[in-house]
């Protein structure tokens, strides 16, 4: 099957309207830094932020993800609990040693930092039953964007069909046909639970995949970092602490924005590349488990069974697109 360009990866109808989004979340570092930006971008209308267990268990990212909303000064968006425990089976891997014990590598803000702010209360509907309201509740179809494991998103395919057919996409953050981070052949996400990834790749629904391809390659300069950290608002130092702690930890001389850069990509598509690619997930344990296998062959035969269409996003203009978030950030919250 040879590859095409995805329909609207660089719809410029698509950069000028304004998105409704639902972000699912499992809110360690580049999740709290996804959260700012959401709220931040005028491009984006966030509905209601759904949480799954993955980096760290569902309590430490509810409370994660309140408080950086709390921060962002979003505390009418409704926050909702998701699936707990992964579908595959008990967890293999957990993010904590990414992302510390509470998932914020420490850096939750505290009592102190949240004084004079509202924090989000998280509502008794159960996340599944919030998106497949959302979702037929007319308008302009939702778009569904997971940047955890997909365990919340799989129950919804399972439970609720009729809405994830009114979704005007799923993009999610996880995969990648390059090999793996977790393990030499799967990313964190999928491999925390590939039975709820192959669930979704099969919805459907049109599904895109914002994979390891890019997700490493979206890095903050260091002279971005320092506007943040001198723009004054708490929201803007959040950013900066979070950016510091990931560049730290991994390493690296720059912090990677790692799930923001997904939900960027999806508000500007103009400097994002997706290739409509034949994808399956790999469910079964072993070495494999949790990879994609994503077939780029030019000019092979039919990919065979259990591969299914994907929007797999190939290229971003890395610098421009960290740009983008800074300044997003620094007009929202500077």
């Amino acid at each position: 099957m040879s590859a095409t360009a995805a329909p609207s990866a660089a719809s410029a109808a698509t950069a000028r309207s304004v998105l409704p989004v639902v972000l699912d979340v499992d809110t360690g570092v580049d999740d709290a830094l996804a959260l700012l930006y959401a709220v931040a971008e005028p491009r984006l209308d966030l509905r209601a932020v759904t949480c799954v267990g993955g980096n760290t268990d569902l309590p430490d990212v509810l409370a994660n993800t309140t408080a950086v909303l709390a921060v962002a000064g979003a505390t009418g968006v409704p926050v909702h609990a998701g699936e707990p425990h992964p579908t595959s089976g008990p967890a293999v891997e957990v993010g904590e040693r990414w992302h510390g014990a509470d998932g914020l590598m420490g850096l939750r803000p505290a009592a102190a930092d949240l004084e004079g702010l509202e924090r989000p209360a998280v509502s008794a509907e159960h996340a599944v039953e919030a998106v497949a309201r959302l979702a037929t509740t007319g308008g302009p179809p939702l778009v569904l964007v997971p940047l955890g494991p997909q365990t919340t998103v799989a129950e919804l395919v399972c439970r609720h069909p009729e809405a994830v057919a009114a979704l005007d996409r799923i993009h999610f953050m996880g995969g990648g046909g390059t090999g793996g981070n977790i393990t030499p052949a799967a990313e964190f996400n999928v491999h925390h639970d590939p039975a709820a990834a192959d669930t979704v790749v099969r919805s459907g629904a049109r599904v895109v995949m914002y994979g390891l391809e890019v997700f490493e390659e979206v890095r903050v300069a260091e002279a971005d970092v320092r506007r943040l950290e001198s723009a004054g608002g708490r929201a803007c130092r959040l950013a900066a602490r979070l950016l510091r702690a990931s560049a730290a930890k991994q390493g690296l001389a720059e912090g990677t924005l790692g799930d923001a850069g997904a939900v960027a990509a999806l508000a500007r598509p103009d400097l994002a590349t997706s290739v409509r690619r034949p994808v399956a997930v790999h469910v079964g344990d072993g070495p494999a488990r949790g990879a994609t296998v994503v077939d780029r062959r030019a000019h092979g035969g039919p990919p065979g069974e259990g591969f299914y269409d994907v929007d797999v996003v190939e290229r971003v203009d890395a610098a421009a697109l960290a740009g983008h978030v800074v300044d997003v950030l620094l007009a929202r919250y500077g």
